[in-house]
């Protein structure tokens, strides 16, 4: 609320500027008396000074860009009023009153309580938006208050009141603007200036409660006018038209003022001024157009989860009201459709306007649906479907045809959105037709606000142009806190003591380089001077979309792994609430990796338009989306991520695990992908027995046995952590039930198949089984894998028999491990012996108390790049230079995670 209610006027001096003339003929030659008057704003009362002049000498007074509209001067008696007192704020306020004598200064000191009836800077007049707030967009800005007189377009006064209004001002903008909170009182009538803003559906004036934020009237500028041809005087374009409104039926209520402008042409802007929201007499209306309220009005006493006709099932727009414009929506563009009927307006293409729904509350499983057909990307900001609250008429949601393509002519798509948020809200919808040319027409049909049975929904969801991502981030919180780490950490914890000190110097002199690299090469690239290809320079792998998700290359292949790509932004996770981008680059990473699942289970990479990259079914690829979840939420508290998206992809990966308990090529086939890999090694498995087949390795090779252990593992792991979050959070309590069953059915499976008593190691785990007596005992670089089972949180790091099977896996008898001249480690198949995997590392140093063992598989990352300073997939332990894939950040976050947690005590 505007604050201003004592004020105390100080003649402080009186400052004679001539020459030459009688002090006793001069009434300023004697130094008034200072005086104070105080002054109630809260009762409204203006403030008069008295002083000692004749009338025919009075000029102006100056200062704070007061106007001759904001005071009077008569018999000797300055009168400045409440008005303007109300807009400039408390403090000391000095102002000039020039004579035909010459000048004084006096001096206002308004001190702060209430001033009830009035907004702040009503007439702009501190030359400013001073008193308002910019909610929303860029269609306001201080550099929209102006002191032209007239049109710059058109030599035309403007009519503005004292000094400065709001002129023109970026009609391609979009945005609202609120005033201070205000009383309304006296008369109920308020009065204000307004231009521009031709059409009244998209550009008005919205009155609302202060509290509640309903809307108690809604005013536009409906005396706007162009087409007056020679005869001007009754133009009204970006000239200001003086509107007077009642809002008597609210007298006592506490309101704002918002300023809507949600049109970007056809006189998509707004001129205004003079907001005066008191009077205590009656009006004048004859000086004045009257306000007619136009906000939408519903009986929400009788709304159903249905809007009247919303399928155009009586074949014409009942049920709907054309809120503005003429041929844009008619009773004749409503066309049969297959079984129904269809809203086109192609034959008005020319013609703008707006068609509104009736109200519908958000029931049953809070998703709305409809196709949409024209409304292109190139008429998005000017041709789109929106969605309001029907109490408060606020817009909560606006989209367009994302997904519509030219070639497809009057063909629609359909999108859905999620309205759990809304739930037990009143909505309605409002089709915006704002475009004359380029298809400016659109297409809808098949309108459902409400579903009894959750719908499975691929990718067709809708796109929020309120709430567009950014597509581009900084990570400056983030980069402020690594500058942070590197400038006070102690070199000495990068080795033990007994390291030689040639070897210190060389660890101390390639640590930061390496550590930098990689740290940020998922989000900035790098540049390196390979020994095999000379100098490379290698783009950032996280693109951010506009729908607000996060597509990730793996590097070197242009597609995005469901499997790599958390991986890839691990390192990242631990500075997710210091930095919103971190936050929100993850949270948009998930989103978009749980689409790809619904858009089919059994991939493992896509490309960014949705169409599959790879199709290797990896019980993994699964998982790591769902593991990605967890850790965000764990992180952040925030459970946004948890919607009915995450529930239709959570159904869909255990639909996909129970499916392949009793696997069938019918649902999956090896050989769709290669006959070679399905030839390759037996198929047989024992069916029913809990564990979960799998096609392929998280190396992408086909697996031996088609159980794949750590797989499982990881599975179990991410149902168990899912089940406790969305029980703690009160979400879907059946899948809840489904995903914690499985869990513990997969669990007991693989302790009672997965595991093999070893004559060296005792009982230990098995990479890969079949469940009819085959064991592969092995373990492979790619995570997950038998070294990571504790940081997939399957076991605890010192179970006994994960410390049995890490004695094994780090052994000669694991046919992967090599060692060299350079370094040891686990391999895989998918690079050639003896390459070890820099990724199977740093997963040795994550899952190690051993500070000899983290020393080691640090060093040995760190010390074998082949002068790149940077993780490659895998290198040879007898010639480091000699490495496969020059740009894979994958193994270069594990190595920054490693650091981190192991090195630099990172938490």
């Amino acid at each position: 609320m505007s604050k201003f209610t004592i004020i105390t006027l100080s003649i402080l001096s009186m400052l004679m500027l001539v020459s030459c003339k009688d002090k006793e003929e001069d009434p300023f030659v004697h130094p008034y008396e200072t005086r104070e008057v105080s002054v109630d704003l809260s009762l409204f009362e203006d403030a008069s000074i008295k002083v000692d002049m004749t009338d025919d000498t009075f000029i102006v007074i100056s200062g704070h860009n007061i106007a001759s509209a904001d005071y009077s001067y008569l018999d000797g008696v300055i009168t400045i009023f409440s008005s303007f007192l109300a807009t400039i704020g408390e403090g000391q306020h000095v102002f000039t009153l020039e004579t035909a004598e010459g000048q004084s200064t006096f001096m206002i000191v308004i001190t702060a309580t209430e001033v009830p009836f009035m907004i702040a800077n009503g007439g702009f007049e501190t030359g400013d938006l001073s008193g308002w707030t910019i909610v929303s967009g860029a269609a306001f800005n201080d550099a929209g208050v102006t002191n032209l007189d007239n049109d710059i377009y058109f030599d035309m006064p403007y009519g503005k009141q004292g000094d400065y209004f709001f002129g023109r001002y970026k009609e391609d903008e979009v945005g609202v603007l609120r005033s201070s909170i205000f009383e309304i009182s006296g008369t109920g009538e308020m009065t204000f200036k307004l231009g521009g803003g031709k059409n009244p559906a998209l550009t008005y004036i919205s009155v609302k409660d202060a509290e509640n934020g309903h809307e108690l009237a809604r005013f536009g500028n409906t005396a706007f006018n162009s087409s007056t041809e020679n005869d001007f005087s009754e133009y009204r374009e970006a000239n200001l038209v003086s509107y007077v409104a009642d809002l008597s039926e609210s007298l006592g209520t506490k309101a704002v003022l918002e300023i809507v402008d949600r049109s970007r042409r056809e006189w998509g802007l707004m001129t205004f001024d003079d907001f005066v929201t008191y009077h205590e007499t009656p009006v004048d209306k004859e000086a004045y157009v009257e306000g007619i309220d136009i906000k939408p009005v519903f009986d929400l006493e009788t709304v159903t989860h249905t809007p009247d006709n919303a399928m155009f099932e009586s074949g014409d727009l009942s049920g709907w009201t054309v809120a503005y414009g003429g041929d844009a929506f008619q009773a004749s563009h409503i066309r049969p459709s297959g079984d129904g009927f269809k809203l086109i307006n192609r034959s008005n293409e020319s013609a703008t306007g707006v068609l509104r729904s009736g109200a519908f509350v958000v029931e049953g499983e809070a998703i709305m649906s409809f196709r949409l057909g024209a409304a292109h990307t190139n008429n998005r900001d000017h041709l789109n479907v929106a969605l309001f609250e029907a109490d408060t008429n606020q817009e909560i949601f606006r989209t367009y045809n994302s997904r519509g393509r030219f070639e497809d002519e009057e063909g629609t798509h359909l999108y859905h959105i999620d309205l759990e948020p809304w739930r037990g809200k009143v909505l309605y919808m409002e089709i915006i037709d704002n475009a004359s040319t380029d298809w400016g027409l659109v297409v809808f049909e098949d309108l459902k606000t409400y579903y009894d049975v959750r719908p499975f929904v691929k990718d067709e969801i809708a796109l929020n142009l309120l709430d567009l991502g950014k597509t581009e981030r900084t990570y400056d919180e983030m980069r402020t806190a690594v500058d942070e780490i590197m400038t006070s950490y102690d070199p000495t914890h990068l080795y033990d003591d007994d390291t030689p000190d040639e070897k210190k110097a060389l660890i101390e002199a390639m640590f930061e380089t390496t550590f930098l690299k990689t740290f940020y090469g998922t989000i900035d690239g790098f540049d390196v001077l390979s020994p095999q290809s000379g100098s490379l320079s290698f783009p950032p792998v996280n693109r951010y979309l506009e729908d607000g998700t996060t597509f990730t290359v793996t590097g070197d292949i242009p597609a995005m792994w469901l499997r790599d790509s958390p991986a890839q932004i691990l390192p990242y996770l631990r500075f997710i609430n210091i930095d919103d981008d971190v936050k929100e680059m993850t949270e948009g990473m998930i989103r978009r990796l749980f689409m790809y699942i619904r858009l089919d289970p059994y991939a493992n990479a896509f490309n960014q338009d949705g169409s599959t990259w790879e199709r290797k079914f990896e019980v993994d690829s699964l998982a790591y989306p769902l593991w990605l979840a967890t850790k965000y939420y764990t992180l952040t508290g925030d459970d946004d991520i948890f919607d009915t998206f995450f529930l239709m992809t959570l159904e869909t990966v255990l639909d996909t695990l129970v499916a392949e308990q009793n696997h069938d090529d019918a649902n999956y086939d090896i050989a769709s992908v290669s006959q070679s890999d399905k030839n390759k090694y037996p198929n047989e498995v024992a069916l029913g027995i809990g564990l979960v087949w799998n096609g392929y390795r998280p190396s992408d090779d086909v697996t031996k046995y088609k159980y794949l252990i750590p797989s499982n593992m990881f599975m179990v792991s991410v149902l168990e952590d899912l089940s406790a979050i969305m029980n703690a959070i009160g979400s879907d309590p059946i899948l809840s039930t489904r995903a914690s069953d499985l869990a513990s059915l997969i669990r007991t499976a693989i302790e009672t198949y997965g595991t093999y008593d070893h004559p060296t190691y005792g009982k230990m785990y098995a990479y890969e089984v079949d469940g009819l007596g085959q064991f592969n005992l092995m373990d492979d670089a790619n995570i997950p894998s038998l070294l990571s089972i504790p940081w997939l949180g399957y076991v605890d790091q010192d179970d006994p028999i994960y410390q049995n099977t890490r004695r094994f896996i780090l052994s000669a008898d694991n046919p992967y491990y090599f060692e060299g001249s350079f370094a040891s480690g686990i391999g895989s198949e998918h690079t050639p012996a003896p390459y070890v995997w820099p990724m199977a590392m740093a997963m040795r140093m994550m899952t190690s108390d051993d500070q000899t063992e983290i020393f080691e598989a640090f060093h040995m990352q760190l010390l074998n790049t082949g002068g790149t300073f940077v993780m490659h997939e895998g290198f040879d332990v007898n010639n480091p230079e000699q490495y496969s894939r020059e740009w894979f950040t994958w193994p270069c976050a594990l190595f920054a995670e490693a650091v981190l947690e192991k090195i630099l005590k990172q938490t």
